[in-house]
């Protein structure tokens, strides 16, 4: 009956599983999101590497995902390696990758923030000049009250360094700025994985080139 109708036609997705590796405590995540993302070759290397028998017969990774999960005790960034497991269960073989590359993907996103560190520097802090030095990682909301200023929606990010790399489009170098509503944001420190200082000041207060300012009169 079966054959008289054309017989069965099947097809099947690629036997592939996800290893779970989670990177918390980071002092900005969106970063390390994309520092993450940046080197998924390697990390994607270094994974094969331990099973390569698995990568003979035609498995192995084929992809790596990575994004900011925001959860109770604070922003983290959950990364997915995707595993062809061929014919074999699995689950040892992507847990044993991901044990591997772990550790790389700590030294990749940096330094892990330890609360119980103790720093004396102030996330955010006036400056005898009119400048303000922030700390990149501080969040939003506080940079806002600062300024009286207004980010919209933040969507995604939630810190001043998410939202300089999301209206950037990547991670900013030391110098580069970024002028909003009157206040202008200039990255003072960072690396090729992350924005750690930004220097900030009202230029909406500052005079235009070649314009005079009348002086204050004297109190009393």
């Amino acid at each position: 009956m079966a054959l008289a109708g054309g017989g069965f036609v099947t097809s099947s997705t690629r036997p592939v599983m996800r290893a779970l590796i989670q990177v918390t405590g980071v002092d900005d995540p969106h970063g390390a999101r994309l520092s993450i993302l940046a080197r998924s070759e390697e990390i994607a290397a270094k994974a094969n590497e331990k099973d390569p028998m698995l990568v003979r017969y035609g498995g192995g990774v084929v992809g790596l995902e990575a994004n900011v999960v925001s959860t109770r005790k604070g922003p983290m960034v959950v990364v997915h390696l995707l595993v062809d497991c061929r014919d074999a269960m699995g689950a040892n073989a992507v847990n044993t990758m991901a044990e591997e590359v772990a550790p790389f993907i700590e030294e990749i996103t940096g330094e892990i923030y330890d609360e119980t560190d103790e720093d004396e520097e102030l996330d955010i802090e006036d400056g005898d000049d009119g400048t303000v030095r922030i700390r990149a990682s501080v969040h939003l909301e506080e940079v806002a009250d600062h300024f009286k200023v207004l980010f919209g929606d933040e969507g995604e990010y939630d810190t001043l360094a998410g939202f300089l790399i999301s209206e950037l489009g990547r991670i900013p170098q030391t110098g580069e700025s970024l002028d909003h509503e009157g206040v202008r944001f200039t990255v003072e420190e960072a690396d090729e994985r992350r924005v750690s200082w930004v220097r900030a000041e009202r230029i909406d207060l500052l005079p235009l080139e070649g314009e005079l300012v009348e002086p204050r009169p004297a109190d009393g």
